[in-house]
């Protein structure tokens, strides 16, 4: 038996499919963040319907995020790293706590405060442009950038 080579244009279409999946997966791994895996399995899953296969996988970070930080709830967080921003006549102070000194030195982590002393600084400016003092922000509303943060350190 040797090699058959087929010299039908078949392959041809068969790539520009293949080539069609890959810049859906870039484009869903670009728009979500979430692991190369789990973007192929989604749009596996969903016949590369792009819109249902990134709300699944919202769906599942969010599931599967959570359920790891109420696992870790009640364990002490008492590394972090505390972020300034000022900017014209406002200041803001944050405080993101880890667990390890580990993982306060990772650049996602340094980057999560930024964002966060960042968005602290945006809601106060758009809430009360014309008030000052003290803010205090008890809690993040993106939950599923958090969530898939939680799944990435």
């Amino acid at each position: 038996g040797g090699l058959f080579v087929s010299r039908h244009p078949l392959h041809t279409a068969c790539h520009r499919l293949l080539a069609a999946d890959k810049s859906l997966l870039v484009k869903l791994r670009k728009s979500t963040g979430y692991t190369f895996i789990n973007c192929k399995k989604a749009l596996e899953k969903f016949d590369n319907d792009i819109a249902q296969a990134e709300a699944w996988l919202h769906e599942q970070a969010q599931k599967e995020g959570w359920s790891k930080a109420s696992k870790l709830e009640g364990r002490k967080a008492g590394e972090g790293l505390i972020g300034l921003l000022m900017r014209d006549q406002v200041a803001v102070m944050v405080e993101v706590n880890c667990e390890t000194d580990f993982v306060a030195r990772n650049e996602k982590f340094q980057q999560l405060v930024k964002d966060v002393a960042f968005s602290t600084l945006a809601h106060h400016q758009n809430k009360s442009q014309s008030r000052t003092g003290y803010l205090k922000v008890g809690h993040v509303s993106q939950k599923r950038e958090l969530s898939s943060f939680i799944q990435k350190v």
